[in-house]
């Protein structure tokens, strides 16, 4: 797991779903786990295969079943992979939660763990709304950090606000990243400006990856 990016996760407690699940979710996206989590990505089941003979003679014959599991080597290593993958989710969302909640929300796989949460703490209101909202224009990405990780929670905000209907355009989009980066890059910002009055984040985040990497 990358420690870098986790340690932007913050602590759930209870009030603070909107940003929590956020943050959560994209440090578990960049972990490649999310689909477990999401349930998109099923742990494969056993197979079995059913046998139908016929047992004794004459009056006494019985027709009986037999199932066999014929699941392969292969299936199996698959299931291992995904019991791995789904350990490394429950342990992610695990560490951020308190130990009271954790007692009460933590279930026998991720995607069920996350479920819990979710119905348990919920869509935001009002209130909530305003949380993400303030969070998302006031945004501030380090400059000692791998800029993948801030931009991606920074989007995730953006839908997060989309779900419960606070939209943004995408200029307004764009400026708020470009905001959110520190002094150091204000020239980067100020070309990127001129660049096109019509900017949107599909079209800033490339260069800003770019010019991270240079």
């Amino acid at each position: 797991m990358s420690t870098s990016t986790i340690t932007q996760v913050p602590m759930f407690n209870g009030s603070n779903y909107p940003t929590w699940e956020v943050s959560m979710k994209a440090y578990l996206c960049l972990q490649g786990v999310w689909q477990i989590v999401s349930g998109e990505n099923k742990q494969l089941a056993d197979t079995y295969t059913e046998t139908t003979c016929t047992v004794g003679t004459g009056e006494n014959a019985q027709s009986q079943t037999f199932t066999t599991n014929t699941t392969s080597d292969e299936q199996h290593k698959e299931q291992t992979e995904w019991d791995q993958y789904d350990d490394m989710a429950q342990g992610a969302i695990q560490m951020h939660l308190p130990t009271d909640i954790s007692l009460t929300v933590m279930k026998e796989t991720s995607e069920k763990t996350w479920d819990c949460i979710a119905k348990t703490y919920g869509r935001p209101g009002a209130a909530g709304k305003f949380a993400i909202f303030c969070e998302a224009i006031t945004f501030t990405i380090s400059d000692n950090v791998d800029l993948t990780g801030p931009i991606f929670s920074l989007m995730s905000l953006f839908s997060c606000l989309a779900g419960v209907e606070v939209t943004f355009s995408d200029p307004i989009k764009a400026m708020i990243i470009l905001a959110a980066l520190l002094i150091s890059w204000d020239l980067f910002c100020a070309t990127m400006l001129v660049q096109s009055n019509d900017i949107s984040p599909t079209d800033i985040i490339p260069s800003i990856a770019d010019e991270y990497h240079q």
